[in-house]
């Protein structure tokens, strides 16, 4: 069985890393143990450390703050095992984890890399945060075997491959971003495969609002995910929550407001704006009937206003991450020039 090193990047979470760290734990026998559990505190300004000193793990502390990037680049440099497992730290991996990912590499010469998904059963009771962890729960339980994406929440990458590729782009991304997707093309580029293991499964602890739901989709992933599939010439514009039928459903949405504006002259409107909002409902009925048989009607019908708002705020990251390539293909535009955004040349 090839050797696994988990690396959890962490800062200023020391109950979430306690829970993440005695999962890790839970998922050793007799017969498959971690090579090395590493954590990197990204410069925490707490005893963030201190619990990972404690549970006896290697503990890297960073004097500055990195970045989710350079955390876990910096975890990759000095693990030793076969395969890189990065995991955050406010998740907790399931029992069977650690014996998957070792059986999958075992089984799949010719996969670079594996991504999970959260599970069915997100820690915070709140509609939104349950939305948020769900709805990504479905799109990757339902995501093809092979994928561009690789997804850092949860996801294993062989070791020599990782370094060949250089890892994370650290240099522009400073923050939380679509960095794990950029070493996804990164892989895919140089013919690797990355495969999603339905199984793989982790509860996410994180409480979702509206406001850091719009910031996080909209800045931190949609512009830079969109500019980086033009730049890519499509790759990757089918899979995930890229498929048809989302995109067909921001249209509609966006579809909604001229016919809407229209009603007020002509009440016929009324009825075209009736089936703009009805459109999403209908073309993504699996994934509402997915939320109904999960939390039951009442949550079915919550999820409705932020299913048109999902969709809505996805049109905005299109718009303005189509810009931003319009922008990165002339160096200059309205609001000035772009600073470098590390896109793969895709070859034709």
């Amino acid at each position: 069985m090839p050797s696994v090193s988990a690396i959890v990047p962490c800062r200023n979470c020391p109950d979430l890393l306690d829970q993440s760290l005695r999962a890790l734990k839970r998922a050793e026998t007799a017969e498959t143990k971690f090579h090395e559990i590493i954590v990197v505190d990204d410069a925490s300004t707490d005893d963030t450390a201190s619990v990972a000193e404690r549970h006896g793990v290697t503990t890297l502390r960073l004097k500055t703050n990195l970045g989710p990037a350079g955390a876990r680049n910096h975890g990759a440099q000095q693990a030793t095992g076969d395969v890189l497992w990065f995991t955050d730290a406010d998740v907790e991996i399931r029992p069977d984890g650690l014996e998957l990912v070792e059986r999958f590499f075992s089984e799949n010469d010719k996969a670079a890399a594996v991504i999970g998904s959260y599970d069915d059963a997100p820690s915070h009771p709140g509609a939104v945060s349950q939305f948020k962890n769900l709805f990504h729960h479905f799109v990757h339980q339902q995501a093809p075997d092979s994928v561009s994406s690789f997804w850092s929440g949860c996801g294993a990458v062989r070791a020599d491959v990782f370094r060949e590729v250089g890892g994370f782009d650290e240099k522009y991304w400073s923050a939380p971003s679509v960095e794990d997707i950029h070493l996804g093309y990164l892989l895919k580029r140089k013919g690797w495969e990355i495969r999603t293991l339905k199984p793989l499964q982790i509860k996410h602890h994180k409480r979702w609002t509206i406001p850091s739901l719009i910031k996080t989709d909209v800045f931190d992933r949609a512009i830079p995910w969109t500019a980086m599939i033009l730049r890519n010439r499509g790759v990757g514009i089918t899979e995930l929550n890229l498929g048809w039928s989302y995109r067909v459903s921001v249209i509609a949405v966006y579809l909604m407001i001229p016919f809407a504006v229209a009603a007020i002259f002509q009440p016929w409107a009324w009825l075209a704006v009736a089936l703009c909002l009805l459109a999403p409902l209908a073309l993504n009925f699996p994934l509402l009937n997915f939320f109904r048989r999960r939390r039951g009607w009442l949550f079915f019908f919550q999820t409705i206003p932020l299913l048109w708002l999902y969709f809505f705020y996805c049109g905005v990251g299109l718009i303005l991450g189509t810009g931003a390539w319009f922008q990165r293909i002339d160096q200059v535009g309205p609001f000035g020039p772009l600073p470098p955004f590390p896109f793969v040349q895709i070859p034709g």
